[in-house]
């Protein structure tokens, strides 16, 4: 039996006792009514200054993460350029072998001689490009595989995945974590 159902056979109940429930049942769902509504209400709409506040902490980390990936998103996307491994890798304070390494893992790459080629499951959109490497002498020419922004947000969110942020996203992090401890 679901609420409904219990609330149509209780409500048909008679006597003291039925009405002394039946004025409790309105009341606590009065209550819970009104918790609902004060929950989803923004934070300036709410009357009790404490909970207007503890509301708009919760809206202000709300923001602040999802204004991180969004400004991130938003710089990358504009950078036209084809990026190393290196270049990605720094960003997470780790080595391009690292990365190449962890990208194998994860199926995304694999190793074929000196070159690193992404797997076909990923080829054909538009994450990386190859760039000719040669050694000093020029003798020794080999394609090398560069991501392209597209590339590098695909990166960013399989190691997001993987609660592996930039280290510039961890110190954010970690500088709003002493900001709400009071620190």
């Amino acid at each position: 039996m679901n609420r409904d159902g219990f609330s149509f056979i209780v409500m048909g109940f008679t006597g003291h006792k039925a009405d002394s429930f039946k004025l409790e049942y309105i009341s606590a769902f009065n209550q819970l009514e009104k918790a609902v509504k004060e929950q989803s209400k923004d934070s300036y709409m709410i009357e009790d200054p404490v909970k207007r506040a503890q509301r708009w902490i919760e809206e202000r980390k709300a923001y602040d993460k999802a204004a991180v990936k969004a400004d991130y998103f938003d710089k990358q996307m504009h950078n036209p350029g084809l990026l190393t491994a290196t270049v990605i890798a720094k960003e997470y304070g780790k080595s391009a072998v690292w990365l190449n390494r962890y990208l194998e893992k994860l199926g995304v790459v694999y190793r074929q001689g000196k070159n690193w080629i992404i797997r076909q499951k990923y080829a054909g959109k538009g994450y990386m490009g190859y760039d000719n490497w040669s050694d000093e002498s020029n003798k020794h020419v080999r394609p090398l595989l560069k991501w392209t922004q597209r590339g590098k947000k695909f990166i960013y969110d399989l190691l997001a995945q993987n609660g592996i942020l930039p280290v510039i996203e961890l110190m954010q992090v970690q500088q709003t974590d002493l900001l709400e401890g009071g620190y």
